[in-house]
This record gives C-alpha cells, structure tokens and sequence, in this order.
C-alpha cells in the first residue's frame, strides 16, 4: 500500500507523474500478489516494468481498486475513463519517436486490459 499512498501524494501535491515515467529507480519491491495476478504477461517484461517506480505505483493502484472497490457501477465508471484515457493518449501522436515512452504506454495498457 506505500505504492498507493505515494502516488496519492503526488498527485494531491499537483507531481507530474508521468514526467519520470521511464527512469528506473525503485524503492520498494513489488508485491507478490501483483506479480502473480500479471502472469499473463511475460514474466522479463514485467521484471523491466516494474522495476520503475513510478509503474510500480500505477500498476498496484490497479490492483488495490479491482480488490478493494466492491460497486460494480463504479468499477464501470473506471473502466470507461481508462479506455477514454487509452484513446486519448495515442489519438494525436503514435510515440514513434519515443519508442521508450510508447512501450511503457503499451505496458500499461495491457495491464488495464487485465485489470479491467
């Protein structure tokens, strides 16, 4: 839960989170559930992911609201704003010239796609 908490302070404080998206400096390991529950995608893939901190923080959100957020209705309202999120984001540039940037985008999309 510190992943969770330090990413609310970021954003409460008005942090630019997706500013250091792509440096690789972690404080914490990732939590084995997390890793266990993103089976699905390879396990090097994920190693390189979360390794940075600030995925590691936006991928155990994820994971805290789909176990912890019981409305359904709720969880219909997030998974619209990620997919809004997801179209917004590749719908005036394709990353082509920051293949670094767009691979973590494509990362967390497909970790959305598993979570919601």
């Amino acid at each position: 839960m510190k992943d969770v908490k330090e990413l609310r302070n970021a954003a409460a404080h008005n942090n630019c989170i997706l500013n250091d998206v792509t440096i690789k400096e972690s404080k914490h390991q990732t939590n084995h559930a997390v890793k266990i529950s993103l089976k699905s995608i390879k396990r090097q893939r994920n190693d390189k992911y979360l390794a940075k901190e600030k995925i590691r923080q936006i991928v155990t959100l994820l994971y805290a609201s789909i176990h912890m957020i019981t409305s359904d209705g709720v969880k219909r309202k997030i998974n619209n704003q990620l997919k809004f999120l997801k179209n917004r984001i590749y719908r005036d540039y394709d990353y082509s010239f920051n293949q670094k940037l767009k691979a973590t985008f494509d990362y967390l999309f497909d970790v959305i796609d598993i979570y919601y």
